[in-house]
């Protein structure tokens, strides 16, 4: 590439280096428009963009709700001064009731507890040297822009090293947090637990922050947005901590995480049923005869198969787990490509109908082929329902494992049918996620337990 520019160079001048700049350019605009065109016609193919498209349409055909008429300022200014009215209310039970507990229990999290302990602190410091507020607060902007971007080790004065200082301190509240969780759930055989304190506890997000500063520090050094950042990681440290703590001493704040958790899963497991029940049906009217892909039946067990299975060739998942989505364009072509084969090399057809219409195996040109002779007609069969599970490669399974049901005469060609199976990753996805009714058994089954630890 670099002797091409040079020699374009040499040829052509600095105009030539120009134009070239600007076809390289193009060439790569039309590059990135071909892939993003072609990305979303291939991702119109699966199965899960036609569920949200489905479920898209029914959300807007569905009956709009009935709005409220629209209030005039007086109603608003009477909303408003109500709401005002109900915080005010919060705050004063709040003050009534437990603001003096809040205060006499400083050991525990809580807001009172926080700004009690940050004015204790804050009088030490802030005594010895008042601040003034012209030093505080500038007129103009630009003052705080170049507050915030200069390098703030150059004055002299070692505030940059402070405040490397200060986020070392951070780091180690950090990793004492990051060790106070560790040792808190080491010995817990309840999960829900774990999951409830690491939740609390932002450990990941901390973890990654402490990782990535300080190679930030060697990148620009200590700046105005340093010290912004350090503020935003102690504020999140402190609330981790608080939660954390809450987990540990407060039954009912566990209680209210728990019964969050089950109503999102059962929110989940409902959303995971309706997509399962639109994508079957979604496969049911786009397989089988006189339909999209035409060359294939759509099936639920071998046992719906017509005729014995001992006729049949059976071709297994290449993975366990769900059957989490399918190409369907691609598995309209795979099974172009059978029943051309059948046709070709079997001396049967797969579709039904006279006049068949094949894809040519080399180039993918549909072609319309006009036999004389109607060949004999046999089935193959899709076996997997959406999001079916699909059990482990074990010998107690081996016949729930299957995906395609084709003719026995299949089976007389391995090379063939290592091109199918080859095929397959490319048309369904599997995953080994845990569906939402497994969870949710679960939280129901730990609760059950609980209740029955407690009686």
């Amino acid at each position: 590439m670099r002797a091409v520019a040079l020699v374009w160079t040499c040829v052509a001048g600095e105009r030539g280096t120009r134009l070239a700049t600007i076809l390289a350019a193009l060439v790569v605009a039309g590059a990135l428009v071909s892939i993003i065109l072609t990305h979303r016609r291939w991702r119109r193919g699966w199965l899960s963009v036609l569920i949200d498209q489905r479920l898209s349409e029914a959300r807007r055909n569905a009956v709009p709700k009935r709005h409220a008429v629209s209030m005039g300022w007086r109603s608003r200014a009477s909303a408003l001064w109500l709401g005002a009215l109900e915080r005010w209310d919060r705050a004063y039970v709040y003050f009534r009731d437990r603001f003096c507990r809040d205060v006499t229990n400083l050991q525990f999290p809580s807001r009172a507890a926080f700004i009690i302990l940050l004015v204790i602190i804050a009088a030490f410091f802030v005594a010895p040297r008042l601040p003034s507020l012209t030093a505080i607060f500038h007129l103009a902007f630009k003052g705080w822009r170049h507050d915030l971007t200069d390098n703030l080790a150059n004055g002299g004065s070692g505030l940059g090293r402070r405040i490397s200082g200060v986020f070392t301190g951070l780091e180690v509240v950090i990793v004492a947090l990051i060790v106070f969780v560790a040792e808190s759930v080491r010995n817990d055989a309840d999960y829900d637990r774990k999951r409830d304190l690491v939740q609390r506890s932002w450990l990941w997000p901390l973890g990654v922050a402490v990782t990535l500063i300080p190679f930030g520090f060697l990148w620009s050094g200590a700046r105005g947005l340093t010290v912004v950042l350090e503020l935003i990681v102690a504020a999140v440290t402190l609330v981790a901590f608080s939660g954390v703590i809450r987990a540990l001493i407060d039954p009912t704040d566990r209680a209210k995480d728990r019964l969050k958790f089950l109503r999102g899963r059962v929110h989940d497991m409902i959303s995971d049923s309706v997509r399962e029940r639109i994508g079957n049906s979604l496969l049911y009217e786009r397989i089988g005869v006189g339909k999209q892909i035409d060359a294939l039946h759509y099936t639920f067990s071998r046992a719906w198969i017509e005729g014995e299975a001992k006729d049949y060739f059976f071709i297994d998942a290449p993975a366990e787990g769900r059957l989490e989505d399918i190409h369907l364009d691609e598995l309209q072509k795979l099974s172009e490509r059978l029943d051309s084969h059948a046709r070709e090399n079997l001396g049967f057809a797969l579709r039904e109908a006279g006049a068949e219409r094949r894809a040519a195996m080399g180039d993918g040109i549909p072609l319309e082929v006009r036999d004389d002779k109607k060949p004999k007609f046999r089935k193959a069969y899709l076996l997997k329902r959406y999001r079916e599970e699909i059990p482990p490669d074990s010998i107690f399974y081996g016949k729930q494992r299957s995906l395609l049901a084709l003719p026995g005469a299949f089976g007389k060609d391995p090379e063939f049918l290592a091109h199918i199976r080859a095929a397959i990753p490319r048309i369904f996805r599997f995953t080994k996620n845990e569906s939402p009714s497994v969870a949710v058994r679960r939280e129901m089954q730990g609760t059950k337990d609980q209740l029955t630890q407690e009686i």
